[in-house]
């Protein structure tokens, strides 16, 4: 079961095992921090990461300025932070920590696709 808590351009969401975050052809309307749990991130139905707390997934898509790519289903209990997508310009230059956070879960995210693609 979801359960909510929103404040200002923040909401905090607690997911369920096998729930979905986002699908690929949604809206990019938000970009998602994991505060605790895993989250699988597949495209046409192959895994092609594995995120955990820290880590950041859709923000890709506000950049490319297109619908999702990819599909983020929740694995363990999760809560889960979604930002609005437009407001990532405004957490760049005045929340550096969390701006510091999103490039590290970046970086790391491409090493893993990396290695996936390696291994494949």
């Amino acid at each position: 079961m979801t359960t909510s808590n929103q404040t200002h351009d923040v909401s905090i969401k607690n997911y369920s095992p096998m729930e979905i975050i986002v699908s690929e052809g949604d809206a990019q309307d938000f970009f998602y921090v994991i505060l605790d749990g895993t989250v699988e991130i597949s495209q046409n139905r192959k895994i092609i990461r594995t995120l955990r707390e820290g880590d950041v997934f859709g923000i890709e898509n506000y950049y490319r300025k297109r619908p999702y790519t990819t599909t983020a289903c929740v694995i363990t209990p999760a809560r889960i932070a979604a930002y609005r997508s437009e407001t990532i310009r405004d957490i760049i230059y005045t929340h550096p920590q969390l701006a510091e956070q999103i490039f590290a879960s970046v970086m790391c995210q491409l090493e893993q696709t990396t290695g996936r693609a390696e291994e494949n």
